[in-house]
């Protein structure tokens, strides 16, 4: 005979189970009537994350094909010279790849969930020195977006006047383009990630305009294309006046920097070590 005290009324836990499920859906509808229209529809509540291509690769394509390979690499070239610019790219390529293999190292053995490479700096040597780095890390990158915008700003007047005058017209579209950027952060990482893939295939496009242009000779903007002249011509450095073999890697260096686009998508990712790990070699590979 079962003892009284034993025994569960099933209805009971069913009313229960019910009666929470109203209450939580209630508070659901009371949070909702809490929320501004504008954040309810156009901003992200909730975490949105991605895998290795659309979230790692893409962000560190973008950073490696930046400015300076566009418009520092010709530059790079008739300075150092074909010899010296491989070995100049061969050492960023070297950096990088042990700041990528050391991250993933950490990623594996350290419980860093979120941070970036803030987070790693910080589990390694504490919260000083993850703070101080921190803050010189997010001052490095908003000099690095002037950077960019004003490069990005800079080929679109020299397109629209090969001799521009009015200075305003560059700071103006450069104004314009952080505010546009800054716009998209706002909405969210979805859409901005989103503007990546979309930026990322009016790059693949460039790069091959660019080596298609090599290939070809015109005379009259001076491209002579590919022959045994310009190879010879190239092969050798010609530093410029106060130019020299560490200045001209001290331009092209920061191209190195792009890999660590990934690590910070690491709040982002749905497996953050197989993403970043994949997703920042393949890039490297491709470049």
């Amino acid at each position: 005979m079962a003892s009284s005290g034993s025994y569960s009324d099933p209805n009971a836990d069913l009313d229960t189970e019910t009666s929470k499920q109203r209450t939580e859906l209630w508070d659901e509808i009371d949070e909702s009537y809490l929320v501004e229209w504008w954040k309810a529809n156009f901003f992200i509540r909730k975490p949105v994350l991605f895998g290795t291509w659309d979230g790692v690769f893409t962000s560190c394509m973008l950073n490696i094909f930046g400015l300076v390979v566009f418009l520092r690499a010709g530059w790079m070239v008739g300075n150092a010279g074909l010899l010296l610019s491989c070995l100049i790219i061969i050492f960023t390529l070297f950096v990088g790849l042990c700041t990528v293999l050391a991250s993933n190292g950490l990623f594996a053995r350290c419980d860093i969930e979120k941070g970036g490479i803030y987070g790693i700096i910080t589990h390694v040597f504490g919260a000083k020195v993850g703070a101080t780095v921190g803050i010189m890390y997010v001052l490095g990158q908003t000099i690095c977006i002037a950077l960019y915008v004003t490069g990005f700003a800079e080929a679109i007047v020299l397109k629209l006047d090969p001799e521009p005058t009015n200075h305003w017209l560059l700071r103006g579209i450069g104004i314009g383009t952080v505010i546009l950027l800054t716009i998209v952060a706002l909405f969210g990482v979805k859409y901005l990630v989103r503007l990546q893939l979309v930026l990322l295939g009016i790059l693949l496009v460039a790069v091959l305009d660019f080596v298609i242009g090599c290939c070809l000779a015109n005379s009259q903007s001076g491209m002579t294309g590919f022959n045994k002249t310009s190879f010879n011509n190239n092969l050798q450095p010609a530093f410029a006046e106060g130019q020299s073999f560490f200045s001209v890697l001290g331009v092209f260096f920061p191209t190195a920097t792009g890999l660590m686009a990934g690590v910070n998508m690491q709040g982002d990712l749905k497996n953050p070590l197989d993403n970043i790990s994949t997703g920042s070699l393949a890039a490297l590979t491709f470049r």
